[in-house]
């Protein structure tokens, strides 16, 4: 829960929400413009009108956590330690944001296997050729298969490694672990989840082909493998979690072969490979620690992944507040979504054409997905994994059919996955080991309904 929900003001208004009931609350969508202080609400998130514009100011779960809270006098009990403030002026018009709910739902696509939350139990599904299904095996399955944890409330997975958080804030991983991939310092592969070392306090994961990362509770993003993950301004690999060079953290998402965090008050930055400029701060120059990609100030979400045109590229990609999106670096694939057809890296933000009411965003190998906040999603980039029905490539985004109600998206590698309102889910892109998770490996390029969820 935020900080800022110690402060009496806070409380007072939270207490008027819980008076008012959740039920009474108008759908609104963030930063689109409100005439009056009511409250409002999305799908996962609670509104007031402020300045003129809807901002958010909790998660429903805040609320549910708030609300017992309250009850027994207890409202300063689960707030995180609060962290510093940042060395720079913030700009001058600014974003608080809280962390990514935890849920016991949840999925991630894959490259070839996908895992999913269920009830707090973690499952995966498709190839197994690392123990990236966390079964004790290496035999590909087309049905879920169960890890052995419980209590998930995050779930992550990339190539040949799989990775979630349990809500003890505890981190687990397993399949390859070439290069510190698990993060529990020993750099070999695993058939079951282990423990990533000296993590207790983690609230969200996020794992690619080279490294990954966890965002604490109070702010931080750890990372380990390949040396660009790091962001402490080391290079070397990192078998175990280091402490990256940043604080205020929101949200992590390692990419291919960089890592991009997003702050609380809307900045992004990013650390790592930069041959597509998947920096975004106008260079191809690598860091080793976090820099602040250009012309992002307000943002909500952030994503990175792709493989990118050179074999250290990648590509980035922010939601704004106002509902838009802009990407970053490579665009072999037009997963830019600018509308251009020539393909070009962009060493600095540029827009995606037509889409001005987002609200979460996810990168995969050469394809890009937004989740709109009426729930329906759009892709863009490489054709068959766009969730269109077609084998077309776009350079804007295209629907994706029947898909009405997401509230979350995923996508590391070839197969795109949206967590449904209802707790169910859809998949879409590759299915070649059953990783979309419909029980088969028949060819689909349009959603194909997830078994087992809820």
């Amino acid at each position: 829960m935020s900080h800022r929900l110690r402060t009496i003001g806070i409380a007072l208004l939270s207490l008027t929400v819980i008076a008012a009931g959740l039920t009474g609350c108008r759908t609104a969508r963030i930063g689109a413009r409100c005439a009056t202080t009511d409250f409002g609400q999305t799908a996962t998130q609670i509104l007031q009108c402020k300045r003129g514009r809807w901002r958010v100011i909790m998660t429903k779960a805040q609320y549910v956590q708030l609300l017992i809270a309250l009850k027994n006098n207890a409202t300063t009990t689960t707030a995180p330690p609060t962290t510093a403030p940042p060395t720079t002026a913030p700009p001058a018009t600014t974003t608080t944001l809280a962390p990514p709910a935890a849920s016991s739902y949840g999925i991630a696509g894959g490259y070839e296997h996908s895992c999913a939350v269920v009830s707090g139990a973690v499952r995966c599904v498709g190839h197994n050729q690392y123990g990236q299904l966390g079964n004790g095996t290496t035999t590909n399955s087309v049905t879920w298969v169960n890890t052995g944890i419980t209590g998930g409330v995050w779930v992550s997975a990339a190539s040949t490694t799989s990775c979630a958080v349990k809500s003890d804030g505890t981190a687990w991983c397993w399949g390859n672990g070439a290069g510190g991939l698990l993060g529990n310092g020993a750099g070999a592969n695993s058939l079951v989840p282990v423990q990533v070392s000296g993590v207790t306090d983690a609230t969200q994961i996020s794992i690619s082909p080279n490294g990954g990362c966890v965002r604490t509770s109070s702010g931080l993003a750890k990372c380990w493998g390949d040396a660009a993950f790091r962001g402490d301004g080391v290079s070397s690999v990192a078998l175990a979690p280091v402490t990256a060079s940043i604080t205020e953290v929101v949200k992590v998402a390692a990419g291919t072969h960089s890592a991009c965090a997003l702050k609380s008050d809307g900045t992004v930055w990013c650390w790592g490979s930069n041959e597509d400029g998947q920096l975004g701060n106008g260079t191809t120059a690598q860091s080793l620690v976090p820099v602040q990609v250009s012309g992002i100030e307000n943002a909500v979400d952030v994503a990175s992944g792709g493989f990118g045109s050179s074999s250290f590229g990648g590509a980035a990609c922010a939601v704004l507040q106002n509902g838009t999106v802009k990407c970053w670096g490579d665009d072999s694939r037009l997963q830019m979504g600018d509308g251009d057809a020539s393909p070009a890296v962009h060493l600095t933000a540029t827009s995606v054409v037509g889409l001005t009411d987002a609200s979460k965003i996810s990168l995969g190998f050469y394809t890009a997905c937004a989740v709109r906040t009426t729930g329906a999603v759009k892709c863009w980039g490489l054709g068959g994994r766009l969730g269109d029905g077609t084998i077309t490539p776009s350079s804007t985004p295209v629907d994706v059919v029947g898909v009405t109600n997401a509230v979350r998206i995923s996508s590391v590698g070839t197969t795109t996955c949206a967590l449904l309102s209802t707790n169910g889910a859809k998949c879409w892109g590759d299915n070649d080991f059953g990783e979309a998770g419909a029980g088969n490996t028949d060819a689909s390029t349009s959603p194909l309904t997830v078994v087992g969820m809820p």
